[in-house]
């Protein structure tokens, strides 16, 4: 029936959300996976935007940045006023290395409204320009607003703090990623540099 097609799409993208959430990025990538090809198979167009965003999201936390890119740009033409997809296509391409387009995607994702994800993808490119201040206000306002990807924003505002010389709230931006996220890549090796630059340390 239409009601139990409604009610499994509604499922299985929430699901796929959830995983996301939980940082079991694999499981969201398949759940959102399926749960586009019960949008398709239905005709509901309302929600592939969503999906494609998020199927972009689990793609780039499992470092398929390529095809995140294909997939948040899908979304923003889908939805070219929803500023959540150009902020995941800013992110993708600043992870395939395309500083000025991600600037951009960043540009027209903030221009539209204040996303935690726009932010970081801001956040970064003003840490790599050695905009330390600005930065590092970028990412805190991210992880303020962030609902998921703490331990990522976590990581780059430490930077930020040691850019400035800040060791000890670095340390516990770290400390709180390594809890959150062990396997995240960096954030053993950063909090072993930022322990070493503590008074008496050295």
């Amino acid at each position: 029936t239409v009601e139990l097609t409604a009610q499994t799409l509604k499922v299985a993208l929430e699901s796929g959300i959830v995983l996301y959430h939980l940082r079991r990025f694999q499981d969201a990538g398949r759940e959102t996976d399926r749960a586009y090809g019960l949008l398709v198979e239905s005709g509901r167009v309302v929600d592939l935007a969503i999906c494609r965003t998020w199927q972009a999201r689990s793609r780039h936390q499992v470092g398929n940045h390529g095809e995140a890119v294909r997939l948040a740009t899908e979304a923003t033409s889908l939805d070219p006023g929803n500023a959540l997809p150009h902020a995941v296509l800013a992110l993708a391409l600043l992870d395939l290395g395309q500083r000025p387009q991600a600037a951009d995607a960043a540009g027209v994702s903030l221009s539209m409204a204040e996303t935690a994800v726009g932010l970081y993808v801001r956040g970064r490119l003003g840490l790599e320009e050695g905009a330390s201040e600005t930065a590092l206000a970028d990412l805190l306002r991210a992880e303020a607003i962030a609902r998921c990807d703490r331990p990522e924003i976590r990581l780059a505002a430490a930077r930020a703090h040691l850019a400035l010389g800040s060791i000890h709230p670095a340390i516990e931006m770290l400390e709180r990623a390594a809890d959150e996220a062990p396997d995240l890549p960096g954030v053993a090796a950063e909090l072993k540099t930022a322990r070493a630059r503590l008074p008496g340390k050295e």
